[in-house]
């Protein structure tokens, strides 16, 4: 079992299982069940899933839906169940928004607030960050000079993550969503490249 997620009222919990030889990757699935004070479960349901059905990173909305990412489609996309069990696709991409979970507590999106999700995705080997409107279903890339992101959190109107480029190195990032402005908080190296040094990958198809 991995990745637990308590609803905002600490009454809803969500999990993902699976069972060997599958690992998470290649199928595992997403339950739901209400928490009693004393740590009891009880009305579990299934909400996605299955032996070919990868989930990945369940979270909570204010309005008690429940946000994941599913493989069904051959890409990990975003989807959202509601309180009452259907689940909707929020921004259908040939592009991964989940990862194989070799380690616990990734995290590609974080809720935002006002009806956004902020969320990374990964598209012909290159990384991506931008702000998802859940309602109109639109995703707004962010303008930043990254190619890789790790990470994503949020603290009210501001997103943190990890970032780096083929000329930066890894550093934890602020993002003010309002304006886009973003700071530098910590760099894990302070050795620069000259881009002109670096022959930057560019992503071919065949």
């Amino acid at each position: 079992v991995a990745s637990p997620a308590l609803s905002s009222d600490g009454g809803r919990l969500a999990w993902l299982a699976w069972n060997h030889p599958n690992m998470p990757w290649n199928g595992c699935d997403l339950w739901t069940a209400d928490l009693a004070d004393n740590g009891d479960l009880s009305d579990l349901r299934h909400v996605a899933g299955g032996a070919t059905e990868s989930i990945f990173q369940p979270r909570w909305g204010e309005d008690g839906s429940l946000f994941f990412v599913s493989d069904r489609t051959g890409w990990w996309n975003l989807y959202r169940a509601s309180a009452g069990g259907a689940v909707d696709a929020l921004c259908p991409m040939e592009a991964e928004f989940g990862l194989p979970q070799w380690v616990f507590g990734m995290s590609t999106y974080a809720l935002a607030g006002q009806g956004r999700l902020v969320c990374s995705w990964t598209k012909d080997g290159t990384s991506g960050l931008g702000i998802l409107d859940v309602h109109a279903k639109h995703l707004s890339p962010c303008e930043l000079p990254f190619t890789d992101f790790d990470g994503v959190q949020t603290v009210g109107d501001r997103a943190f993550f990890v970032a780096a480029s083929p000329i930066e190195p890894w550093q934890i990032v602020r993002l003010e969503l309002g304006g886009g402005a973003f700071e530098t908080l910590r760099r894990s190296s302070e050795n620069t490249l000259d881009p002109a040094d670096v022959a930057v990958a560019e992503p071919i198809s065949w």
